[in-house]
């Protein structure tokens, strides 16, 4: 009797332990009410893309990700994984449909005039995989973003694991990259 119990106990807490670290995001489009579909002109870099939306072409900075340079005009060169990342990026897109979702507790444009957004590529949540890669940190953020804790994981995750950027020693920095 006590052998039964003590299984039920452990299955239970196995069971919980597994809801509780399990992300049950369903990031497909017809799942979320206040995405908008837009059609892909070009990407810029690993953060940036231009897109179109009802005839116009608007410049969209991935909300809450930052991805090394992968041009010149900053830095004088393309930093360390910035092509890279900026060829991941085009890979994600490429034949996908794109949605975009604006953050409730973020402005909708910065201070240069980009749209400030989560992309979505078909059912891939695109700062998601960035960070996950390794491609891009975790970057303006309050923490009280709808997606912030699952951001937070994957780039965490990247960390550990030595992931593109993060296995340059000392390259990623609280406020960019170290050049």
């Amino acid at each position: 009797m006590k052998k039964n119990v003590t299984s039920v106990v452990i299955s239970i807490i196995i069971i919980i332990t597994w809801i509780l670290n399990t992300d049950f995001l369903d990031f497909s489009s017809d799942t979320v009410e206040n995405r908008e579909a837009v059609e892909l002109v070009r990407v810029i870099d690993g953060d940036t893309i231009v897109y179109q939306k009802n005839d116009q072409n608007y410049t969209l900075r991935l909300l809450l990700v930052d991805t090394p340079e992968s041009s010149t005009t900053k830095t004088g060169e393309a930093q360390p994984f910035g092509l890279e990342a900026k060829e991941y990026l085009k890979d994600i897109l490429a034949d996908e449909t794109l949605h975009i979702e604006y953050e409730p507790v973020q402005e909708k444009t910065d201070k240069y005039g980009r749209e400030l957004a989560y992309l979505f590529a078909g059912d891939i949540f695109v700062q998601k995989l960035l960070l996950e890669e390794g491609y891009a940190r975790l970057a303006y953020e309050s923490g009280e973003e709808k997606y912030f804790e699952i951001l937070q994981k994957s780039e965490t995750q990247a960390n550990e694991d030595d992931k593109n950027i993060w296995g340059i020693k000392n390259y990623v920095e609280e406020y960019g990259f170290r050049p």
